[in-house]
């Protein structure tokens, strides 16, 4: 995940086939709260590019195919 005035989030999956689903969070006070769109990716190596106001966020990959998800590190989004 990286980011300035957009965030950009690099899936590269490396197990099974299809779609992968990510979830964005965006830091409220010491909470991190979903946003209510879930992205799904095309089941390949792709970035999503996403146009979210000024704040703290991160990308969680959720579980699939027998693996557990992952969660990125914080990106802060300054306008």
């Amino acid at each position: 995940v990286s980011g300035k005035s957009k965030l950009y989030v690099n899936v590269n999956p490396n197990k099974g086939k299809g779609y992968w689903q990510v979830m964005i969070q965006k830091k409220s006070g010491k909470v991190w709260k979903a946003l209510p769109t879930v992205y799904r990716t095309k089941g390949s190596a792709e970035t999503l590019t996403l146009d979210l106001p000024r704040g703290s966020y991160r990308a969680v990959v959720l579980p699939k195919y027998g693996r557990t998800g992952a969660t990125s590190g914080s990106v802060a989004l300054v306008r």
